[in-house]
């Protein structure tokens, strides 16, 4: 048994144009050709035949976006144009946020390999340990060469920051 949503292109052509008009407890069989660029290669320009029978028909009803339904979804918005403004600003403020993440990660590799020092293993050692415990509860694990160059990283983007900090008399505020 499968689900699928006619329309949404996740189909073959040829496919969802023979279940328009299906009906509950309705079988068909269904042509289909698939394009000669279809992302499965061995079935690409050939033929095939379905047979489906629908076990049931469901309709997406568009919400009304109404002060009512706004109030639901946690929106300040009273009309639908603010809603569209508030999405607007939502997913500007999102992709700033993601642009800074991205740079800030690319900052962080730069001083990592830029900067080669030793590290101290002591601090190597509780810096694997702070790594570790983010981790847990995720499904992949690090071994520990990995854990360790990760931690050496890290430790040495963190000294070198702080350096330029303190040479540059930076005063974090909150």
């Amino acid at each position: 048994d499968s689900k699928l949503i006619v329309g949404d292109g996740a189909m073959v052509d040829d496919f969802e144009a023979g279940l328009h008009g299906l009906t509950v407890g309705e079988e068909r069989s269904v042509a289909v050709t698939f394009p000669s660029d279809y992302s499965q290669k061995s079935l690409a320009g050939r033929e095939a035949l379905f047979t489906i029978v629908c076990k049931d028909v469901a309709e997406c009803d568009e919400p009304v976006v109404n002060e009512d339904f706004l109030k639901r979804i946690g929106s300040t918005a009273t009309t639908r144009d603010e809603f569209r403004e508030e999405l607007a600003r939502r997913e500007e403020e999102r992709c700033a946020a993601l642009a800074r993440q991205v740079a800030h990660a690319r900052g962080i590799a730069y001083i990592r390999d830029a900067y080669e020092f030793d590290v101290p293993e002591i601090l190597c050692k509780e810096e694997m340990g702070l790594i570790q415990k983010r981790m847990q509860g995720r499904e992949e694990a690090l071994d520990d060469e990995v854990l360790k160059t990760r931690a050496v990283g890290n430790i040495r983007a963190t000294l070198v920051i702080q350096k330029i900090a303190q040479e540059q008399k930076i005063i974090v505020t909150d």
